[in-house]
């Protein structure tokens, strides 16, 4: 049967063998369905014959360039959107839902959530450069290659009031990277938190690791820890260190008392000092003390810059054999030399 004889508009037809149902048929040439006012009937929709069928409705006002056509494509269900700036979804004759050429949005500003406490998506993919804003740039994140940016706001990981309980051996924020630099100026940072102070008579500036406890703890315990493993074959050719503490003096410096490291010990009203309290405490670590005890151990060392200066924090001095008994030194070294310091069991000597 030719085209023309094929029966179009609704038919009755077999859905299955057991199921007949009611179909709008269209032609095997143009293959469309149009929906549009009456008056339109006459109306060249210059539209080119469609490969699969398609229903095209059309606007009162326009109808031959704004129209909606919907279709498949055999992979792909289509809706195609002519003369129109926008696609939008309404519930009960609300706008919920909209979808542009360069944006899919909510209808009304926070009026729609992504997901639901019940129903939630998967995963969200983003490009590379992708921006997720929070209220029209008060926070931005900002991918770029192998990295994101926060700008705009702080970043608060819990609070007092709601904080977060970890168990041990589980951190609540872990970081681990691995770094490849085989420059031998530049250090490897692994993490960076930089501040610039600009107001006058400010006071600290500083990065913070509080700990408080009101239960009798075991063995340690720790604000922060300082740690650096080196593997058999592991070494530093200069210095090695757990923790590094820097200054810089400046011109400005004129008054003031500085210190590259501080060590500051509180105590309330009726506190107690345990067994033993000091301002700094050293021991040496499992199978560490006959390294320490060794001929290159020290108790700590004074490096470069440190010389026998008059009046300064290292000077020579001349002693009378007689003026001074030692029963002990302890071993420190200065630019290199080893030097001792003179104790005595004794509170007097």
């Amino acid at each position: 049967m030719v085209a023309s004889q094929l029966h179009k508009g609704f038919k009755w037809v077999v859905g299955d063998e057991s199921n007949p149902t009611l179909a709008l048929l269209v032609d095997n040439v143009s293959r469309a369905l149009h929906i549009a006012e009456a008056t339109d009937a006459q109306t060249d929709w210059a539209v080119s014959a469609d490969t699969n069928p398609s229903v095209y409705i059309h606007s009162a006002t326009n109808p031959a360039t704004e129209y909606i056509k919907m279709y498949h494509d055999t992979t792909d269900a289509n809706i195609d959107c002519v003369g129109a700036t926008a696609l939008n979804i309404l519930i009960a004759g609300t706008a919920e839902l909209e979808l542009t050429s360069s944006a899919f949005s909510p209808g009304v500003t926070n009026s729609n959530a992504l997901g639901t406490t019940a129903l939630m998506w998967s995963d969200l993919f983003l490009a590379s450069g992708g921006v997720i804003n929070f209220n029209n740039g008060d926070v931005t994140l900002t991918h770029a290659t192998n990295a994101l940016a926060l700008v705009g706001g702080c970043l608060n990981l819990h609070t007092s009031v709601a904080a977060y309980a970890f168990t041990a051996g589980t951190p609540a924020f872990a970081l681990y990277t691995t770094n490849a630099s085989v420059h031998a100026s530049t250090s490897a940072e692994s993490f960076l938190v930089y501040n610039t102070q600009t107001g006058i008579a400010g006071v600290g500036g500083r990065a913070r690791f509080f700990m408080t406890t009101n239960v009798a703890l075991g063995g340690w315990s720790n604000a922060l820890k300082a740690e650096v493993t080196y593997g058999t074959a592991g070494r530093t050719t200069g210095l090695g260190s757990a923790f590094c503490a820097e200054i810089t003096l400046s011109a400005g410096t004129t008054s003031g008392t500085y210190a590259p490291l501080e060590s500051e010990l509180t105590a309330a009203s009726g506190a107690k000092t345990g067994t033993a309290t000091s301002f700094l405490y050293m021991n040496a670590g499992t199978d560490t003390d006959s390294v320490i005890n060794g001929p290159n151990g020290y108790l700590f060392e004074l490096g470069a810059g440190i010389t026998d200066t008059a009046g300064g924090i290292f000077e020579a001095e001349t002693v009378a054999a007689w003026a001074v008994d030692f029963t002990h030194v302890l071993k420190i070294r200065i630019a290199g030399t080893a030097y001792y310091i003179g104790l005595n069991t004794a509170k007097t000597f």
